[in-house]
């Protein structure tokens, strides 16, 4: 199984966050499992207009999560929010 997490943000915390998931990356490479499951991890401004969205591929035997959230949403919360 591959478990990859990756970031589309900038002067946040998210990037500490996404270290502490990147064990689970190398861990997930030993489990017997049948599908890859990609996580994409946004912070952007609204005028992006970026929602969060999933996308199941039976062919490749993938799973994307893209989870977005405001830059504005963001600033008003913690690193463990």
């Amino acid at each position: 199984m591959k478990l990859v997490f990756t970031l589309d943000t900038h002067g946040t915390c998210v990037g500490q966050l996404r270290d502490e998931l990147l064990p689970l990356e190398e861990l997930a490479n030993t489990w017997e499992f049948p599908y890859d499951i990609f996580f994409v991890l946004r912070v952007l401004p609204e005028g992006y207009g970026r929602k969060t969205s999933r996308r199941f591929d039976s062919r490749d035997h993938t799973l994307e999560l893209d989870i977005s959230i405001s830059y504005e949403q963001y600033q008003r919360m913690s690193k463990h929010e």
